[in-house]
């Protein structure tokens, strides 16, 4: 299910089925480097909404979680703890952050096993014929990481 009102009013009625929140981390720049940021975030948003097409019914993809790059990370680390706090009291026993931005694998043990980082594929030079199966094969991955994550 996706933050949109026709997905949400479904959550809502099968509240207790959803087990499992989606967070996209999206990091943002504006300076160097403007180009790798949009490629970043266009590669976590693909397979984000391909994890929630997935796993539909039993996953709520939430709205991504945007910062600046170039921005504190204590700061960013407190609004993912905001997060993960607020997920937790709506009942999610699992919540996971997607990311391909590495800075976040420096706290990873400080938010349990919540964070997915993916290194990032360079999407716009890529050919189609290749770039579909490679997308393909890492929304294969992540699904198998979250399905092992919830038979433990």
């Amino acid at each position: 299910m996706k933050w949109i009102s026709k997905d949400v009013e479904m959550y809502i009625g099968a509240k207790e089925y959803v087990d499992t929140a989606i967070v996209p981390l999206l990091g943002i720049t504006f300076q160097n480097g403007i180009k790798q940021s949009a490629s970043i975030n266009e590669f976590i948003s693909i397979i984000s909404q391909e994890i929630e097409k997935q796993f539909k019914g039993r996953v709520l993809l939430l709205p991504p979680v945007t910062y600046l790059n170039d921005g504190e990370m204590d700061m960013k680390k407190q609004q993912i703890y905001q997060w993960k706090q607020a997920l937790e009291q709506e009942g999610f026993p699992f919540i996971f952050f997607l990311t391909s931005d590495a800075d976040w694998k420096t706290i990873e043990s400080e938010i349990g096993n919540s964070l997915l980082y993916l290194p990032s594929l360079p999407l716009e030079s890529l050919d189609e014929k290749y770039k579909i199966p490679m997308m393909e094969e890492q929304v294969s991955d992540v699904l198998g990481i979250i399905s092992r994550k919830w038979r433990t």
